[in-house]
Formats: structure tokens, C-alpha cells, sequence
């Protein structure tokens, strides 16, 4: 029967910008997913200068704002929840049918 010790359970975590493409997680540390706030803003930062466009025309207009979903859950360490807090407010199910669409459509 597997422990549900979690101290002593190990996970694999992917991320597409990773060296390798598994990481093994010995001791698994919440902390470690929390989004690293001057990466998200870089990445912030890159979308509106590449679609030369403002924040504020990402939070108004769907389909940017769809974009930049996915474009961070792509490139940063992100929960949905966080990624949803920084659209005002979305909830993790929200963020996820955005996902789920934008990479339906690509």
C-alpha cells in the first residue's frame, strides 16, 4: 500500500523550458512552485511589446488575453490560480478552458 507520508513521496514535475525534460522532486516542498514574480513580469513584459499592445488592452480584448494566458502557462512556473489572479480574478477553471481551447486551436 503506498505511505501517505508525503515527506517521504517523490513527483515529477515538467516544464517545457527545463534542462531535461523530467525533474524527480525528492521532497516534495510547495514552495517551490510558487510563481516567481520577476519571471511572470518579464514574460508580461515581452507579450505586450511583441503584440504592442498594453495591459490594459490585454485584460479588454479576449483573444489577447487568451493569448497571454497561455503564454505564461507555457513559459513560467504558474498555478492556473495564480495566472487567474493576474486576470483579474479568474478562476483555476476559467484559466484551464483557456488553455484547453488555445491549445485546441494550435
Amino acid at each position: 500500500f503506498p505511505s501517505h507520508d508525503t515527506r517521504n513521496n517523490s513527483y515529477c514535475v515538467y516544464h517545457q523550458l527545463m534542462s531535461s525534460s523530467l525533474n524527480l522532486i525528492t521532497f516534495f516542498d510547495e514552495d517551490c512552485f510558487e510563481c516567481d514574480v520577476k519571471d511572470v513580469n518579464e514574460q508580461l513584459q515581452d507579450f505586450i511589446k511583441d503584440h504592442e499592445c498594453s495591459f490594459d488592452d490585454v485584460l479588454s480584448n479576449k483573444s489577447l488575453r487568451d493569448q497571454c494566458v497561455l503564454n505564461l502557462y507555457q513559459t513560467t512556473l504558474c498555478s492556473l490560480k495564480e495566472i487567474g489572479e493576474l486576470f483579474l480574478g479568474l478562476d483555476q477553471s476559467t484559466i484551464s478552458k483557456i488553455i484547453k481551447k488555445s491549445l485546441q486551436e494550435t
